[in-house]
Order: C-alpha cells, then structure tokens, then sequence
C-alpha cells in the first residue's frame, strides 16, 4: 500500500512540475505574439498578432531584411492593431511583371499594398484594380502635396489618385571632375544647354584602344532622349488620345542623340553598347568617361562599383536644358504606393495607415540612410541623411533633393508600355543608322497610335 501511495505522489509531482513548464511555454509564446497598445479611452491592453489585421505589401523599394526589420519595428511602434508583412514583387520584365501581378490580384492572392511604375498604375487603374485614395485623404487631411505637388498633379487621372508618388526619381548629370581638369575644361553649371553639354562632350574625348577617354554616356531608354522633348513642355500623348512624336521636338531630340554619338563620336554608340553590353553606370565608373546622364539611382551604383574607394573624385548637377526652358527640369517617374481595390474595407482601412507610414519622414529617413531610393518626401531631417551619405567630394548633393520643375519622364497613359516599346525599337533602328531618323519618328508615331486606340478607342 505504502508503495502504491509512493508511485502516485510521484506521478502527481510529474505531472504538476509538467504543467508548471507547460504553463511557463505558453506566457513566454504568448508574450512573443502579444503587445500592449492604448484602446479609445487610453487604457493598455495587450493584443495578439492573431488580433491584428495584417496588411501585406509586395514590395521591391526595401532591398534587405535589416531595412524591412527597421520600418516593422517603427510601425509597431505606433500602437495601431495591424500587422505589417513584407513580401518581394514578382521578377521579370515590365511585361512579366505586370501579368504576374493581375494574375495574383485577380486570383485573390493575399496582396493589400504594392509597389507600382508608371505603367502599371495607368494599366491597373483602368481594370479597376486600384483604389482610389481622394476619400482617405480628404478624411484624413493627408498633405499628398508633399511628396511633391507637380508629381501629384501628373499623376491624376480623371482628378482622382490611385496612388501615393513616395519614390522619387531625378534625372542629372554626373560629371569626372579628374578628367574635366585634365582635359582644361570648365565644370558644368546647373544651367546648362544641351549644346553647351555637346560641347564639353567633344573637347573631353581623346585617345584611342586602352587610351580612349569619352565625353558622355547614358542609358540606351528612350526616356533619355524623349525627356529631351517633354523638357520643352511637350506631353507623349494629348488628353483626346492623339500622339506628340512626330512633332518638332522629338524628332530634333532623336536626332541630337544620333548626332552625338554617330556624327562627333564623343560617346559609346548604341551599337557599341549592345556589343560590349557594359551597364551605363559602370563605363563611367571605370573613370574614362567625362559625364553621364543618368538618374539619382547611379550614386549608388557608382559607389558600389568602385566599392566605395573611389579613384576619380565626381561631382553632380541639374541635367542640361533644351534652349529658352527653365533650368532645373528634369525628368523622373515616380514610384507609387497601390492599394488592392478587391481587400475588404477594413483592410483597406489598415492598409492606408500602412501607406501613409511608408510615405511619412520616419521611412524618408530610412530610405535617405542607404541612399538607395530617393524619398519623396524632403525634409530638412531627410536632407541632412542623405548627404552624409554621400561621398565628400561631391560637393552639389543638396541639388538632388531640390524642388524643381519635373516633366514626364514616360507617357503618363494606360498604354505607356507599348508607346515605349515602339519608340524604344524604332530609336533603335534610328540610332545604328538602319533606319532614317525620318522615317523611324513616322514609324513610331503610326504603331504608338495603334496601340493607344487598341486600348482607348474600341
């Protein structure tokens, strides 16, 4: 009997000790998923991640887990009842992109929030993917201003917007400070000409095989060429859906472009950069070209190329101007924060405190600490982080964040793809002497029209 009362006192132990530990689990599990947040009266209470409403953002901007891991923790600490989940967008082309993202919207994959171009927010808007925000930020009283008034403005259509512009991109010129003072030629001002860029391009160039020194380069897109046009305050298409690329402006610009590189071969040819198929930002990186046009998004290029130990000291300024134009316009797509039309409304709700936290000072600040992205958003906090950031001779950073006209850099139009596509394969044909600049201009205005009435006028 004595043994039997032994055996269940010890079970009893056992089985206490057991309870204690699993007891211990569970508050050191709960505590993990749980935190504490005011209600409406200002009284804490604890809330589980399984409480929240999760809102989930497909997202290219935030490249590492360190960034992602800095914005959570800076918008959990706010309090709200959400929680924010980061997922990587779809790889591919324009194109595959594009298909991969309504094939999941469509299909009902958990998507609230999304990183969007120019294209897709025209192309997504009109099948009715997207979310017109007025209502959020009328209720709110959101300055969407802020993240620069004449992107807003570009981007309304109907006078509705269906995202927030909270990525930035600037068009510059870049410029080899070692090779201008070999070479005995005064550094670029911000208000250049294109003639006076041609100019400089041509003293600049010398040499031959290992010893060649170029003037200039830029990226083969055809935005380099016809943001020359809109700088002028021509649009790609008019509001009645007619197109704008056989006017003056982009035949002149197509053909200064071609005049560069084919008639003063004071830069890489077209040709020649399909052969050597060397990226824009490393042929100035290896410190034989004098300038390049190219975005903001090269300072960072440049100095993961030259692995932050540079060996020619670079300056930047405003991109040049077309004649009797402001100086300071530029051109740049914005990069836009979309809400998924088909979450239901109390997650539409979340989401849109999400999109205004991503597009606040907290995540500019962020953003301004890598010098990857350019935030939209300039502050005087924001400035500060981003030129220290900066190498320190370049000594013109503050024009990077500097309000200045902006023009379109891509046709602001739900067949902006195809438009660019036609202009980019005609240029093409143009630019390696295949074709007429003529005729390449008449060519690309017929098959940018048909595309457009496929699209708008059924």
């Amino acid at each position: 009997m004595r043994k039997m009362k032994r055996v269940f006192v010890s079970l009893l132990m056992v089985t206490l000790v057991a309870t204690l530990f699993a007891g211990c689990s569970n508050s050191s599990k709960n505590s993990s998923n749980e935190s504490s947040q005011p209600d409406s009266t200002g009284k804490t209470q604890s809330t589980s991640d399984t409480d929240k409403t999760e809102v989930v953002v497909w997202n290219f901007t935030f490249k590492t887990d360190e960034q992602k891991a800095e914005i959570i923790k800076g918008f959990d600490a706010l309090g709200k009842n959400i929680k924010l989940t980061f997922k990587p967008l779809p790889q591919g082309t324009t194109e595959e992109i594009d298909q991969k993202l309504v094939t999941n919207l469509i299909g009902g994959e958990k998507i609230d929030i999304f990183d969007g171009y120019v294209s897709q927010y025209y192309n997504f808007t009109s099948k009715g993917l997207l979310e017109p925000l007025d209502g959020y930020i009328a209720k709110d009283n959101f300055d969407a201003n802020a993240l620069g008034e004449s992107n807003i403005q570009m981007s309304k259509i109907d006078n509705k917007l269906y995202g927030l512009p909270y990525i930035k991109s600037k068009f510059m010129l870049y410029y080899n400070k070692d090779l201008f003072d070999k070479a005995g030629v005064a550094y670029p001002t911000d208000d250049w000409t294109w003639n006076d860029f041609r100019e400089a391009a041509k003293k600049l160039t010398s040499g031959e095989g290992s010893n060649k020194i170029w003037g200039f380069t830029m990226p083969d897109w055809p935005q380099t060429w016809g943001g020359m046009a809109t700088q002028t305050g021509l649009k790609y298409v008019n509001p009645d859906n007619t197109l704008n690329l056989d006017k003056p402006a982009f035949k002149d610009a197509l053909q200064f472009k071609y005049d560069l590189s084919m008639v003063d071969k004071s830069g890489p040819s077209l040709a020649e950069n399909k052969t050597t198929k060397t990226h824009y930002a490393k042929q100035f990186s290896a410190g034989n070209i004098g300038m390049l046009i190219s975005g903001d998004w090269s300072i960072g290029q440049i100095a993961s190329n030259q692995n932050n130990d540079f060996k020619f000291k670079y300056d930047i300024t405003n991109i040049p101007h077309p004649e009797g134009v402001a100086k300071g316009t530029t051109f740049g797509a914005p990069r836009y924060l979309l809400m998924n039309s088909k979450s239901d409304q109390k997650t539409k709700d979340a989401a849109w405190e999400v999109m205004k936290y991503l597009s606040s000072e907290d995540v500019a600040l962020i953003l301004a600490k890598y010098a990857i992205n350019l935030p939209a958003l300039n502050t005087p906090k924001v400035e500060e982080t981003f030129l220290k950031n900066l190498p320190d001779f370049v000594g013109n950073g503050k024009m990077v964040l500097e309000n200045v006209p902006y023009v379109e850099e891509l046709p602001m139009h739900v067949a902006s793809n195809a438009i660019n596509k036609a202009m980019g394969e005609e240029a093409e044909l143009a630019l390696t002497g295949t074709k007429s600049i003529d005729q390449a201009i008449a060519d690309m205005q017929k098959r940018a029209t048909d595309e457009v009435n496929k699209l708008v006028k059924k």
